[in-house]
């Protein structure tokens, strides 16, 4: 008996220190795996973080400038996918309103996400890196408020709106046509025009716009009782912020 258990304490000392090797590597393993991994001496994009529900932009950083689309947003939350298409590493800011993120430095080809919460309405500013010249390049985005709906009612004697008095920003506008006739109504200006598909009598159609700009907008319907064009007004208030 003393013979077999010879036999079998080194198996059990062999096993035992096989499987401290082991755990020993995979301790490396875990402790060798950065948050910026590296491929070869190159550095990968950084990881995207996860996106805030709400809008979303681009901002394209380039050695002449920097674009963001669309520029003209509703309020809260803001995700910024961010591409540096420019020659040299890049940090891009946004600032306003009190608040001020960053990304973290961008090389030339790499991407990356800046989330922003509750970005309320307002005009902001997005720049990039300084050069060696200390001028860094910038552009405006400008917050708005929330969508507002508008109910715009064709008859054969004219255009009701409700309300027609609205804040800059995102227009939901519904129209509802209790003409005889189909009607195409068409919203315009400030350099802006939006026009809806042909409406149906009796039938409801929509269209979304961003009314960016305070002054008066022209809602215009297809040839009416008499044959002439219906028309009525739109006022939308300017944003706080516009000078």
């Amino acid at each position: 008996m003393r013979r077999n258990l010879w036999r079998v304490t080194p198996i059990l000392v062999v096993g035992f220190v096989l499987s401290a090797i082991f755990a020993g590597c995979s301790s490396n393993k875990t402790a060798q795996n950065p948050s910026n991994p590296t491929v070869a001496g190159k550095q990968e994009q950084y990881p995207a973080a996860q996106p805030a529900a709400g809008n979303k932009v681009t901002a394209t950083i380039t050695d002449s400038g920097i674009t963001v689309s669309p520029n003209n947003i509703p309020s809260g939350n803001v995700t910024v996918d961010v591409v540096n298409k420019s020659s040299r590493p890049q940090s891009l800011t946004f600032s306003g309103k009190g608040m001020k993120k960053s990304t973290q430095t961008l090389q030339p080809g790499q991407s990356g996400v800046l989330n922003i919460s509750n970005a309320t309405a307002g005009s902001y500013t997005v720049t990039g890196s300084k050069d060696k010249s200390g001028n860094a390049h910038s552009t405006q985005v400008n917050v708005l408020v929330p969508k507002t709906a508008v109910t715009a009612t064709i008859t054969d004697t004219g255009i009701t709106i409700s309300p027609n008095n609205i804040p800059a920003g995102v227009v939901n506008l519904n129209i509802v046509n209790k003409t005889n006739t189909p009607q195409m109504v068409t919203l315009s200006g400030k350099g802006m025009k939006s026009e809806t598909k042909t409406i149906e009598p009796g039938q409801s159609g929509g269209v979304t716009v961003t009314a960016g700009q305070g002054g008066t907008y022209t809602l215009t319907s297809s040839k009416g009782k008499g044959s002439k064009a219906l028309n009525a007004k739109l006022n939308v208030k300017a944003p706080a912020y516009a000078k």
